[in-house]
């Protein structure tokens, strides 16, 4: 009942961010939303919510934001038993936005 009632506040969250054009904010509540999907077993429907909110995260340079976001595909992986895929998760563009964020 609680994450049915918070995926409805996240949902019309979302709804506001994306009518206000404020991509810091689509990106984050994108995230959490999908990182509530997740939570709630849900894991196919996560899944593309979570390759979403990462894209986003990385085209603003939110390095934080896609930390977690890796950090929870990297465990829906794991749930799906597809370690070879969060393994790839895992090495894909580390190396490359580590480097960024050290500049």
């Amino acid at each position: 009942m609680i994450l049915a009632q918070s995926e409805y506040f996240y949902k019309k969250a979302l709804e506001f961010d994306i009518k206000t054009k404020n991509q810091i904010n689509i990106a984050d509540t994108s995230l959490q939303l999908a990182k509530l999907v997740y939570k709630r077993g849900d894991y196919e429907q996560a899944l593309p919510l979570l390759k979403n909110a990462y894209s986003r995260l990385a085209d603003l340079n939110a390095y934080e934001g896609m930390a977690t976001a890796k950090h929870t595909l990297m465990q829906l992986y794991l749930k799906l038993e597809n370690k070879h895929m969060a393994l790839s998760s895992a090495d894909s563009n580390s190396e490359q936005h580590l480097n960024l964020a050290q500049h």
